[in-house]
């Protein structure tokens, strides 16, 4: 028995959202717990031309040349496409140059530098022998990012499937579908049309936290054309893994935290993590405490242009206002540990990473009054209405004294690797050690 992980969008992807960060640690952790247990493991990913291939080298990936030919594959995304070409180039580098105007002017130097590159990486890529994986009964295919959304991708899982391999599935939410005002018109009809399928398709289901079990439990139960599966919920890890010690903290984000004045709220910038009702909230305490500052850190996702504006435009912007859209690891560690409070407004979540991040720091947090926070973050938290900012207006005047029913201090949550090795428990118990594998 094997367990082939999918890698591909580990291998072509970009960025350091929750999923990206699941899925990098969950595969580096599980290589080296199989490794550990005696247990086969490769990494696996899908090439439309010649299906599932081995990468030869589980501790290395894949070549710079196929890094290339899979970027292309999504070749709007351009960024990512130079972060594969341009290695000696730092990716935080990158990002920071990719400004809205910025671009323009670096396209004309990146492109024609890129184009011969590119070209060769997919002819060395398109003529060089595969290790093609060809599944039989005896092996596993753990899929825990979201290459199941690609287009290409359910001739991957039907092969897998015609040949008696099981597929284990972490689905992170059905936000897409039950609240699909919060996503663009592609993505809800990108995620829809794949779902079922998905769902259909695993013989083991991971769901990343009991709230979202619940939800998928109640989507299998509305479909009946999709049988009944096993759902299992297990805890994400909490520690920032891209921490290095040769990287270092900018001297302007010592100097905004310094007075202890900063509250922090940490999500991509889109119609979910609910910013305009923070900033609501901030206006009012504006109003009597201009000291108090909000930091905003993520990037701009989707369907939020009226909000970046708000943002850039207001009054307290660069002042009491900030945004950060590149803070690495090391930043944003120095951020939890040096913040007044973390603020997380959302209106849903699968599960919410940058709480028990926050908590494992120390860091006080203020949450939407939503299950899944409940969930996981239990007494740790101060909770506030969604329907009035007041709640949350009261709570920041108050943050100076806010005392949870539970202390920080004494919060713990899994490690990446504790989390891997849940998983992995999961796998055995349900799937291994199970009549599935035969």
């Amino acid at each position: 028995m094997t367990i082939y992980i999918d890698c591909t969008d580990f291998f072509r992807g970009d960025g350091n959202t929750g999923i990206r960060r699941t899925e990098r640690n969950v595969i580096i952790n599980m290589l080296s717990i199989c490794t550990d247990r005696a247990i086969p493991c490769q990494m696996a990913y899908y090439d439309p031309f010649y299906g599932f291939i081995i990468a030869a080298d589980s501790s290395k990936g894949i070549s710079y040349f196929t890094s290339i030919s899979l970027a292309t594959r999504q070749f709007l995304r351009l960024k990512n496409l130079f972060k594969k070409v341009f290695l000696f180039l730092s990716p935080t580098f990158i990002d920071r140059v990719w400004g809205e105007y910025t671009r323009l002017l670096i396209l004309p130097i990146f492109l024609p530098a890129s184009i011969p590159i590119i070209l060769i990486a997919n002819l060395v890529t398109h003529l060089s022998p595969k290790n093609i994986w060809k599944p039989s009964s005896k092996d596993i295919l753990f899929i825990p990012g979201s290459s199941w959304w690609s287009a290409f991708y359910s001739n991957a899982v039907a092969e897998t499937k015609n040949n008696n391999a099981k597929i284990v599935t972490i689905i992170y939410d059905l936000i897409p579908i039950t609240h699909r005002n919060f996503v663009t018109k592609v993505h809800e009809k990108n995620f829809s049309s794949k779902i079922d399928f998905a769902l259909a398709s695993s013989d083991l289901i991971l769901s990343i936290s009991h709230d979202t079990a619940k939800v998928i439990e109640q989507y299998i139960s509305d479909h009946p054309d999709i049988h009944k599966k096993d759902i299992v919920a297990f805890k994400l890890g909490a520690d920032l893994d891209l921490i290095s010690d040769s990287l270092k903290t900018r001297e302007y984000l010592h100097k905004l935290f310094e007075k202890n004045t900063v509250y922090i709220s940490v999500g991509t910038i889109e119609p979910r993590k609910n910013y305009n009702f923070l900033l609501d909230a901030f206006e009012c305490i504006w109003q009597t405490h201009p000291d108090l500052k909000l930091c905003i850190i993520g990037k701009y996702g989707w369907e939020s242009d009226a909000t970046i504006a708000r943002i850039k435009s207001h009054p307290m912007f660069g002042s009491s206002l900030i945004w950060f859209q590149d803070l690495s690891d090391n930043e944003l560690s120095f951020c939890y540990k040096n913040a007044k409070a973390l603020i997380f407004p959302s209106m849903t979540e699968g599960f919410g990473l940058p709480l028990v991040e926050a908590l494992s720091f120390k860091c006080p947090v203020l949450a939407s009054d939503i299950p899944v926070f409940h969930e996981i973050g239990g007494n740790y938290c101060s909770y506030f209405s969604l329907t009035n900012k007041d709640e949350l207006v009261s709570l920041i005047h108050k943050s100076s004294q806010v005392v949870s029913c539970e202390n920080t201090e004494n919060f713990s949550w899994p490690t990446w690797k504790e989390c891997t090795a849940e998983i992995l428990n999961i796998i055995e118990t349900n799937v291994i050690n199970s009549n599935l594998v035969k």
